[in-house]
Order: C-alpha cells, then sequence, then structure tokens
C-alpha cells in the first residue's frame, strides 16, 4: 500500500541519516518529554520532523 511505501522510505532515510534521526528524535523528547507518542496535534511544535516528512515525500514519492 503507499502508507507502507511511505514509511518504509521514512525509515530508510532514518538508517541513511542518523544525524537527522537524532536531531528529529531531539526535537521530540523536547515537546513530548517522553511520555507520549506525537499525533498530528503536535505538527505545529516539531517543525524539524515535519520537514523531514515533507522531504521523505518528495524524495521518493508514492504516486505515479
Amino acid at each position: 500500500s503507499q502508507t507502507t511505501i511511505a514509511l518504509t522510505n521514512f525509515i530508510l532515510a532514518m538508517i541513511l541519516h542518523p544525524e537527522l534521526q537524532q536531531k528529529a528524535r531531539a526535537e521530540i523528547n523536547a515537546v513530548m518529554g517522553g511520555d507520549r507518542l506525537l499525533d498530528f496535534s503536535d505538527r505545529a511544535s516539531t517543525p524539524f520532523v515535519d520537514c523531514i516528512v515533507k522531504e521523505v515525500l518528495r524524495w521518493k514519492p508514492v504516486t505515479p
């Protein structure tokens, strides 16, 4: 499915760029405090993670 492909591409990007993964994790921890998972309402508070998601979708689009 397209969702599976998008998630696979995101995981691949994080494997290929561990420095970005580390920066994203730091941003998530700063916002969440490790107490809960991200949800859509946290998007405005995590601009770096949002940029990574958008870049992965641009890098490897799942639509023809």
